[in-house]
Formats: structure tokens, C-alpha cells, sequence
């Protein structure tokens, strides 16, 4: 029989995971019902792949991993030898050169050990002293500043007391636990679209991660918060916790279709196909670390500053006011924004490719920040693209201009062709 390994489920799950849910997620990924399932959770042995290597299996098992589902990995048909046990000599000096180093080393070695004590002593304290305060954070009046007599815009602006806030530091471990692994996909690229979209998940990952430790550490050191955004004062929703089902829910379908889009570019070793699988999956998680973002943001009540708006809310509106029925709606405006310079020139060649570096400098005209999407395109004299660079939360303050730089490796002997450079700029 030859060795392989298979991938077998026992209807279990992951602690502090719901079982229906599971079980609708596992149903979506199967393309069945959740009733057509039910067997599945048994308890019994339930094979879901054969796969020829560890490697293999492991990348499977991923899969059902990210919806809670606990699969386990088993080895068919192949032998396991234990490693041998290597024996380590230990050389110990004679008795008489132990007693003359002790002698000699005694007073320092007392000096150091005296000090490494008091030092332990006192850290030792101000451990259990800050561990205290940090348990009993609930019973101390929060410290409040009152706000000076001439800020009346600010004087019914609600603070955020410094009350223990439950579950915020498990929050953050997963945070950071999503940065490494993000980052750890980073540097398996060297450039192009998918990098371009890892990294702005990582920026918006450290964005989050940034909130949290916020909002940890002035609960941490008893301080008083208040937020303001683009000048007006922050207040949570009153839906807040409906809000929260409703991305929860957005969620846990989208864990769902990234997981079938990289079952669907595993298919492929390699080639434009795969590219552009791997290109949708790394779109797919860049949502998802936003809605994620938008789920802390709602559960512990803090402002998110990349804003969702609802689909019926207009791009560029610059005023959401309804207008009266006795008045005419004014035609529409032009467009808050545009491209001021676009430019790009060769800075480093070689036989393989040619750097351009490019610049675009962009003009805001609103009266509110903007974040914009950016794709250089790099085209012959025709107008034909030879190859684009693609960039992502390009943030200009408001009534302000903003220059970006960036660079793109175009390969031979395309890079030759290069004529001119086309600017294609979208609001997100």
C-alpha cells in the first residue's frame, strides 16, 4: 500500500465555536443543505481527502480550520521510526579547581546575587501593584477632565470612562496573530497586484490593531477618552448591536467564499489562471480584515476612520441633505477631485527589466478627506498597455494636494516600448 496521508473529520469543533453555525458554513462549502450534512457530526470517522503528501493535506485541512471545523491529519500506510537517542559525555572539573574557583568568586558572586535580589524584590512589586489596579479597575472612580467654558460644541460630548473592557485583549492577540500571517504572505511576493493588495490589508490590520491597543491601554491606565472625527464629536449608533449581527453574519459568508475561491486556485500550479484566482482571494481577505475592522470598531465602541457607506449613498456627494419637495434638485456637480501631474521615468535597467519610477500628484477640493484608488499604466505609442502598477488607500486631506511615488519593474523587452504614462484614479 502506498504511504499517504487523509484528512479526516469526527464531527467535532472548536471551543467557543457554535455548532450550527459550523455546520452552515460546512453545508456552503459542500454545495448541500445543513440537514444533508447532519450525519457528518456523528461522531464518526468521515474521510474528506486523500492527499499524496503532509504538505498537501495540511493545506487542506486550512480550510476547515478557518470555519471552526476540527479535522485531523492521518498517516496511511506509512512506517514511523522513532530517532535514535544521542548520548552527550559531560565533562566536570576535579573537585580541587572547583573549591579554588568558588573561593575566589565568592564576594562577587554574593554582590551580584544581592542585587539581582533587590532588583527582583522591587520588579516583583510593581508587578502585583500594577496587576491590582488592573483587577480593580471596575471599583476606582474614573478620573474625568472637565472640558474648558468655551468649548460648547464639546460640552454634551460623551467620554469614554475607563471601565475594564472584557474580551479586548483576546481581540488583540487575534489582531496580531493576523499580522504575522499576513506579513508572512507578504513576502512570498516581489511586486504586482496581489502584493499591492496585502499590503493594504496589513495597513488596515495595524490600523485596527492600533484602536485596540488604544482603548486597552487608557482602560489599563484609568483615562478618560474622548473621540472626534473630521470635527464632529463620535457617538456610537444606538443600532450598534444590531449593526454587530449584521457584519458578524456578512462575516461568516465571506470566511465561506474566500475558503471556496482558494480550494478553486489551488486547482492550478501556475499561469494567468492562478494569478487571477489569487488575485480575487487576496481582494476577498482585504473586505474581510475591513469588515472585521468594522466589527471591533461596533463592539467596543470606537470610531472606524475608513468609513462604510451604504450602497445608496453617493461617492461624491458633498451635501446629504434631502432637498424640499417645493424645490428644484440642483443638476449634478462636477466631480471634488482631480489628477494635477502624472510622470514616470526609467531610474535602474538591466537586461531583464527597466525601473520606472512614477509621481502622481492628486488635488482634493472637498471640504472632507478622500481615499483613492490608483492604477499607472505604462503604455507604447499606440495607447497599448505594457504593464500597470496598481495602488490602494491613497488618503488626500481635504482642500489639499497630495504627490504619491512608487515604482514598477517592467520586463524586456516591453520596457523599451514604454512611451507615455496614463493616471486611472477612482474614490473608494
Amino acid at each position: 500500500m502506498n504511504p499517504h496521508y487523509e484528512v479526516a473529520f469526527y464531527g467535532e469543533i472548536d471551543a467557543g465555536k457554535d455548532r450550527d453555525q459550523v455546520q452552515v458554513l460546512l453545508a456552503k462549502m459542500a454545495g448541500k443543505t445543513a440537514e444533508e450534512i447532519e450525519s457528518l457530526f456523528s461522531g464518526n470517522r468521515v474521510l474528506l481527502k486523500r492527499c499524496p503528501s503532509r504538505e498537501h493535506a495540511q493545506k487542506y485541512a486550512e480550510l476547515f480550520t478557518k470555519i471552526g471545523a476540527k479535522v485531523h491529519i492521518e498517516a496511511i500506510g506509512a512506517e514511523t521510526v522513532e530517532p535514535p537517542v544521542t548520548q552527550f559525555p559531560l565533562s566536570v572539573p576535579p573537585l580541587t579547581e572547583a573549591r579554588s574557583a568558588v573561593t575566589l568568586e565568592t564576594p562577587r558572586a554574593l554582590l551580584a546575587g544581592g542585587l539581582l535580589l533587590v532588583m527582583g524584590v522591587g520588579i516583583g512589586f510593581w508587578v502585583a501593584d500594577q496587576y491590582f489596579a488592573y483587577q480593580n479597575l471596575a471599583v476606582i472612580s474614573p478620573i474625568t477632565a472637565q472640558p474648558p467654558a468655551n468649548a460648547n460644541q464639546f460640552a454634551a460630548a460623551p467620554d469614554f470612562q475607563p471601565e475594564l473592557v472584557t474580551g479586548i485583549e483576546d481581540a488583540i492577540a487575534q489582531v496580531e496573530q493576523q499580522i504575522q500571517e499576513t506579513e508572512a504572505e507578504d513576502q512570498k511576493y516581489v511586486g504586482g497586484l496581489i502584493k499591492a493588495l496585502i499590503g493594504s490589508r496589513l495597513a488596515t490590520l495595524r490600523q485596527t490593531h492600533a484602536m485596540l491597543q488604544q482603548r486597552a491601554h487608557a482602560s489599563l491606565f484609568r483615562i478618560g477618552l474622548r473621540y472626534n472625527v473630521d470635527g464632529q464629536v463620535f457617538r456610537p449608533p444606538e443600532d450598534a448591536a444590531v449593526q454587530l449581527g449584521v457584519v458578524e453574519r456578512e462575516l461568516a459568508e465571506l470566511a465561506v467564499k474566500i475558503a471556496e475561491a482558494e480550494i478553486n486556485a489551488a486547482r492550478y500550479s501556475g499561469g494567468l489562471v492562478q494569478a487571477l484566482s489569487l488575485s480575487t482571494v487576496a481582494q476577498m481577505k482585504q473586505t474581510q480584515a475591513l469588515l472585521d475592522q468594522k466589527r471591533l470598531a461596533l463592539k467596543f465602541s470606537l470610531p472606524q476612520y475608513i468609513g462604510f457607506k451604504d450602497a445608496n449613498d453617493a461617492t461624491l456627494t458633498s451635501d446629504s441633505t434631502t432637498p424640499h419637495k417645493s424645490e428644484e434638485v440642483a443638476p449634478p456637480q462636477e466631480k471634488e477631485w482631480r489628477v494635477v501631474e502624472v510622470d514616470a521615468k526609467v531610474t535602474e535597467s538591466n537586461d531583464s527589466w527597466w525601473r520606472y519610477a512614477w509621481r502622481l500628484t492628486l488635488a482634493n477640493d472637498s471640504q472632507k478627506p478622500m481615499v483613492f484608488s490608483a492604477t499607472i499604466e505604462f503604455q507604447d505609442a499606440d495607447g497599448f498597455v505594457i504593464d500597470q502598477d496598481d495602488e490602494h488607500g491613497l488618503v488626500v486631506p481635504a482642500t489639499s494636494e497630495k504627490t504619491f511615488t512608487g515604482y514598477e519593474l517592467v520586463s524586456m523587452p516591453g520596457a523599451t516600448k514604454v512611451q507615455q504614462t496614463l493616471a486611472k484614479v477612482r474614490v473608494r
